[in-house]
């Protein structure tokens, strides 16, 4: 209150200039300019690779190149569920942390992190009477398989998953996965880039889902 803050001044929007887009807005993308087409199919995969079967998996790549990322800013998004979060019955009211204090380095990696996640539209500012708070933990480099510190962000949601109600569902057996397989030649596996914000979270569960930042900011 009764802080200088800085001056405004009105700015000048050239004539003709292109509107701002959105980071990350859906774009009408035709198979032909995916990066899907730069997979080299040349390699030598053994006596069964041959012109037929390069052509039915390039076939196959271009049917579905809308499930690959186009980049960074491309990570996608579901639209068949929400992720939804029930609190027990008995919950004493708002799971609130206490203020943890952090190194300057990490502070550095957080701030970093979260402004990644708000240029990619995955986060929001928040006002809520929940709060949890970021950790950062390490992660196994995935060529040299070397723990490296510091490298994952994730949210302390201890508190929370504390009294969160558990839905136990069944998931498939091994033995029955495998025997499912049977009579297949072809098999390939496929990684989700941030899965965890491919589902979008209801509403109502959203401020169940706040965390602060060292600066004091809740998301």
């Amino acid at each position: 209150r009764n802080a200088f803050v800085g001056h405004v001044f009105e700015t000048l929007v050239e004539e003709g200039a292109a509107e701002p887009r959105e980071m990350g807005a859906e774009e009408s993308v035709s198979p032909d300019s995916h990066p899907i087409d730069k997979i080299k199919l040349d390699e030598d995969r053994g006596p069964g690779w041959t012109p037929a079967r390069k052509e039915v998996v390039k076939q196959m790549l271009r049917r579905r190149f809308k499930a690959f990322s186009r980049g960074d800013y491309d990570v996608g998004r579901t639209d068949w569920l929400q992720f939804k979060i029930e609190l027990k019955p008995d919950c004493p009211g708002p799971i609130a942390d206490p203020q943890r204090s952090y190194p300057r380095h990490k502070k550095d990696i957080i701030d970093g992190v979260v402004q990644e996640l708000l240029d990619k539209d995955q986060i929001e500012l928040a006002q809520s009477s929940f709060r949890a708070f970021p950790v950062l933990a390490a992660k196994k480099d995935p060529v040299s398989r070397e723990w490296i510190p510091d490298k994952r962000f994730a949210i302390d949601y201890r508190g929370l998953n504390a009294w969160t109600v558990e839905w136990n569902r069944l998931i498939c057996k091994v033995p029955e996965v495998i025997e499912s397989m049977n009579g297949a030649s072809w098999f390939s596996s496929i990684d989700l880039i941030a899965g965890y914000h491919q589902i979008p979270m209801a509403p109502e569960s959203r401020p169940l889902s706040a965390f602060c930042t060292p600066g004091g900011r809740q998301y």
